[in-house]
């Protein structure tokens, strides 16, 4: 059975640490989109507040902790988007503050980055595999 390339894998609440600004975070297998948060907590309806990247046009992430004193883990993603002219490396970073466990947060950043980097290395896999053995890798 074949999973639809439209069902949500993973979502969350995450700053983007460019604008440390809140953003709404879903990874499905074609594309994560973020969406700005505004301060009453609902989701805007304009769309220069929304931005996608398609898992196809990642090559790479990370994730990895803060300093010392911050609990807050990271993961950064590096893409390349493939249909544009001008061919330029990005990335994006965001943060993962959502305990006070610094183990807590590291666990769910590494979880973000080893379902992307499936997704980007093997977009055939079914998704309950992979969900698998990130739940074994807690």
């Amino acid at each position: 059975m074949t999973m639809n390339p439209l069902t949500e894998i993973l979502s969350g609440h995450f700053k983007v640490l460019s604008t440390k600004k809140l953003h709404f975070v879903s990874l499905t297998r074609d594309s994560l989109t973020y969406v700005k948060v505004g301060s009453d907590g609902r989701y805007p309806c304009s769309r220069r507040d929304r931005s996608s990247i398609l898992v196809a046009d990642i090559y790479g992430a990370k994730a990895y902790r803060g300093p010392e004193d911050d609990s807050s883990s990271y993961f950064q993603l590096y893409y390349c988007r493939v249909f544009e002219k001008k061919r330029d490396k990005r990335k994006i970073c965001f943060e993962v503050s959502m305990s006070d466990s610094d183990e807590e947060n590291s666990s769910l950043a590494e979880k973000w980055v080893r379902t992307i980097l499936w997704l980007v290395n093997d977009p055939e896999k079914e998704i309950e595999s992979i969900q698998g053995k990130i739940s074994l890798l807690r």
